[in-house]
């Protein structure tokens, strides 16, 4: 609940009796602290298994079609490093926002990193196998669980960022109550 849309004479943590908000209660500035916290966390700890997972082999007997391993590193780990720069220099829309953004594509890149799974010699990830010979569906190797893993992370720490994303739009004034 925001402060244009009180009663009079209510105060941030009471509603009107007999109004809506008084069974909706809406979140102040700072009412999600442990959802951002999580969810940073999530983030953290997939972007981590991301870049063990990108250093590992995805498939057995195959290689990388390139030496990517140290920019995927730091691809995987930026966008945690900036979500929690955002959480500790308390900007919680900036960080949810982060949050969301790195959810939004987590679904597709977890779809192209099942693709190694379902047909490694058909799958479109040079930067981590590239099928140098004609196999026949290449079993999965030890670095594709963590990349599974680390979308999931990610598509989890979007659910409880979703939340904190809507309050600080709503104290923004852009969501209507």
């Amino acid at each position: 609940m925001t402060s244009r849309s009180r009663h009079p004479g209510e105060t941030a943590g009471q509603a009107a009796p007999g109004s809506a908000s008084a069974e909706l209660p809406r979140s102040e500035p700072g009412a999600r602290p442990r959802a951002l916290l999580l969810s940073a966390g999530l983030v953290s700890a997939g972007a981590v298994v991301l870049a063990v997972g990108a250093l590992m082999p995805v498939v057995r007997g195959g290689s990388p079609g390139f030496t990517a391993g140290p920019l995927l590193v730091v691809l995987a780990l930026a966008p945690a490093v900036a979500v929690l720069y955002a959480v500790s220099t308390g900007r919680p829309g900036l960080a949810a926002g982060l949050v969301l953004g790195l959810t939004a594509l987590a679904p597709g890149r977890l779809l192209l990193d099942l693709q190694l799974l379902a047909d490694g010699s058909l799958a479109s990830r040079p930067e981590l196998f590239l099928a140098d010979r004609l196999l026949t569906l290449p079993p999965a190797g030890p670095g594709l669980w963590p990349l599974v893993a680390g979308h999931l992370l990610t598509l989890v720490a979007g659910v409880f960022a979703a939340g904190t994303a809507r309050d600080e739009a709503e104290l923004a004034g852009e969501l209507d109550g």
